[in-house]
């Protein structure tokens, strides 16, 4: 009987400690599904995550050389982005001919149908102002670097410049899609 015992006790010490493990194991669980869920709920409309941001395209620039609308421009092209995949772009301000500087603001359409809307001050940095879709209250930015010497040639009195392009940056946006950031307004609505 004392073996009986021995092995009877060395079963329940052996199932004390499995029970201590399995039970931090459950509270380690538990506690990284908390912490999941409040980053997930951090990160949400009020708290975009920014991400790292690369893109790459072709632009060109259509510049009034009238003397009444003198330097008036738009703009339209096309590329890819790490966060919008395939994209066209369409840009809309003025070009200043002493300094060779683009101001003005447009609207990127995603492959998804998404729009990112942006400003320029000048022709080396886009600044994101908002959106559509998953972009909506984008914030962010990317850099314009040349990969071509920009080319120049006129039309019909009219000056047009092409270049290609990547760029670089950050781009914050809710992680939430549109019909969940809607879910909370919809399930209000109900009551």
């Amino acid at each position: 009987m004392q073996t009986s015992s021995w092995s009877h006790f060395c079963f329940e010490a052996w199932q004390e400690k499995f029970m201590k493990i399995r039970t931090l194991s459950s509270s380690t669980l538990a506690i990284f599904a908390i912490c999941a869920l409040t980053l997930t709920t951090l990160a949400g409309d009020k708290n975009p995550i920014a991400r790292p941001f690369k893109v790459k395209g072709e632009f060109a620039f259509i510049v009034s050389q009238d003397p009444t609308s003198f330097g008036e421009a738009v703009g339209t092209g096309q590329g890819e982005g790490s966060h919008n995949g395939k994209f066209v772009v369409n840009t809309a301000g003025s070009f200043d001919f002493e300094t060779g500087n683009f101001m003005g603001e447009g609207v990127v359409t995603t492959a998804s149908g998404d729009l990112i809307y942006f400003k320029m001050r000048n022709l080396s940095w886009v600044e994101f102002t908002g959106g559509t879709g998953r972009f909506e209250n984008a914030t962010g930015g990317h850099t314009i670097e040349p990969t071509t010497s920009p080319e120049q040639m006129e039309v019909d009195g009219q000056l047009v410049v092409t270049f290609r392009y990547t760029g670089q940056g950050t781009i914050a946006y809710s992680n939430r899609s549109p019909r969940e950031r809607n879910r909370p307004k919809l399930e209000k609505r109900r009551s």
